[in-house]
């Protein structure tokens, strides 16, 4: 185990700027995930009755989960830019 933490500390140091950008890009998703959160709460009830709701939801739901995408995307130092789509 020891041999895996020193490989992800190497790959962890190997891309430092795509933490840097992912964190910049956190505090854009995270105004994002808080308004469509409000949304996609006061929408669930209606789901069941109307299935454009579903699909709707189905987005915001999305939006909402982001940050936590872009936070794996800055532990991981990802190169590809986290979506939420």
């Amino acid at each position: 185990t020891q041999q895996k933490q020193k490989q992800h500390k190497i790959i962890m140091a190997a891309n430092p700027c795509y933490a840097l950008i992912w964190i910049i890009l956190l505090f854009i998703a995270w105004p994002i995930a808080v308004c469509a959160a409000g949304f996609w709460i006061f929408l669930m009830p209606f789901e069941a009755c109307f299935g454009v709701i579903k699909d709707c939801n189905d987005f915001l739901e999305k939006l909402v989960l982001w940050p936590r995408d872009i936070g794996q995307a800055i532990q991981s130092c990802d190169s590809s830019c986290p979506t939420p789509m």
